[in-house]
């Protein structure tokens, strides 16, 4: 094409040589056009860099082709140069751009496959042996039910069981990751404001259940039980089959004082919500009058439950046999703790303290202790059930011959007892406030 266009040139004016040639002009011209839109910057498809190449090499050599002798040029000529220089520049930019994009060749090599994704959120695995952990890089799409979806290439985002995961590292509101700072703390009072601005920051579905599942945490220390069940029905609705049922006010201990607990009411085991049903199930098991309803309520919901929800009604009926005197047998205890194992290791903690309670009752002390200890030390719960947990190893590792274990249990239990009040004297400000605010409200109505 270029070199057909010189000759063309070399006949309309045939004894000139331009300042720069109308030919050599048009060479630079697409060759800085090729640069820029195929350089070695932009170019990535292997091959490309050398075809680019070519051409401007290609335009070079017939633009020196196109040079004449030399001599001056009638005005006459160079303006009839200046209306070939436009007019060629223009054939060859457009001919050049129809052969790269049209021309089949090029079109295969331009077929790349999607470049893996990039971000900074990483998955954690657990060791398995000797081995070392294994980081998984990519996008958290999704932390559903008891899973985590990665995508770390093109191709469908990977699932790891999140018995699997160790950590999950993902990029997080800065008053989010200020507000968990404080929760790991224990500085309920603190943390709850942090929190709650950051979930008018985010975007993605499933850190939003994460920041409202931080919420109902706190809630939950600080005794402000009707917002917790209110933060965990926002999750349910979300994720049915979400893993942050745990953080509703369950009981798992009757001996608790009703200042240290739920307390439920008949009424709302008929309640349309779920997560109210499954409380005051809980709340009122222990309770003559309405054992034989709670007990109804909580099989109703293990026939239509499933995951976690299935799991928490399971360890719930657990306690009738805590409840029915002569109803602790060695081989049920066996079973319930060859169970544990397949639970996640958040569930396994009140299903463990109901398995230690009776092995108390069968007065094998050792592995009561050891039973005991799992929920305060691998996923405690709120304050005054992980402080009721820590008085039962302590007169477990009494009963078992441990005083100087028992000595330092009863130490840890003052300091979940004091972690306790604090929670607790945070949420009666915090309901003093709500309180004062609505008849404020009130009397501006």
């Amino acid at each position: 094409m270029c070199v057909g266009t010189g000759a063309m040139l070399q006949k309309r004016v045939p004894d000139c040589r331009f300042h720069l040639t109308s030919a050599q002009w048009a060479a630079e011209s697409a060759a800085t056009f090729l640069r820029q839109s195929y350089g070695p910057g932009t170019a990535a498809v292997p091959g490309r860099r050398d075809m680019w190449q070519s051409w401007i090499q290609r335009l070079r050599r017939s633009s020196r082709a196109c040079d004449a002798s030399e001599g001056r040029v009638r005005a006459k000529d160079v303006r009839d140069c200046s209306y070939i220089r436009v007019v060629v520049a223009a054939v060859i930019v457009s001919q050049v751009w129809t052969v790269i994009c049209l021309n089949p060749v090029m079109a295969q090599e331009d077929t790349t496959p999607e470049p893996p994704a990039v971000s900074v959120d990483q998955v954690e695995l657990r060791p398995v042996g000797l081995r070392r952990a294994k980081v998984l890089s990519g996008v958290i799409e999704d932390v559903v039910a008891e899973s985590v979806l990665i995508r770390r290439t093109a191709g469908a985002p990977d699932v790891v069981p999140l018995r699997d995961v160790a950590t999950l590292r993902f990029q997080k509101p800065v008053d989010y990751e200020a507000g968990l700072k404080h929760l790991q703390n224990f500085r309920w009072s603190e943390a709850l404001p942090l929190i709650t601005k950051a979930l008018d920051e985010e975007q993605r579905p499933w850190v939003i259940r994460e920041i409202r599942a931080a919420r109902a945490e706190i809630f939950r220390a600080q005794r402000r039980y009707d917002e917790c069940i209110r933060e965990v029905e926002q999750i349910l609705d979300s994720d049915p089959d979400t893993r942050h049922l745990l953080l509703l006010p369950l009981v798992w201990d009757e001996r608790l004082g009703e200042s240290a607990r739920y307390i439920g009411r008949a009424e709302d085991l008929q309640s349309d919500s779920q997560c109210r049903r499954l409380v005051t199930a809980t709340a009122l098991l222990h309770e003559s009058a309405h054992q034989q309803q709670a007990e109804a309520v909580l099989r109703g919901l293990k026939r239509n439950g499933r995951g976690s929800l299935g799991a928490i009604v399971e360890l719930q009926l657990w306690r009738l046999s805590l409840l029915t005197p002569g109803g602790i047998r060695e081989l049920a205890v066996e079973q319930w703790q060859v169970r544990l194992c397949e639970f996640q290791r958040e569930l396994r903690g009140p299903g463990e303290w109901i398995c230690g309670r009776a092995l108390m009752v069968l007065n094998d002390y050792d592995r009561a202790l050891t039973a005991l200890l799992w929920m305060p030390l691998v996923a405690p719960l709120d304050p005054a059930s992980t402080a009721a947990a820590i008085q039962d190893a302590v007169m477990a590792a009494k009963q078992a011959g441990r005083p100087v274990e028992a000595a330092a249990l009863a130490l840890e239990r003052e300091l979940w007892l004091s972690r306790m009040g604090q929670a607790s004297a945070a949420g009666d400000a915090a309901e003093e406030r709500s309180g004062s605010a609505g008849e404020q409200r009130s009397a501006e109505k």
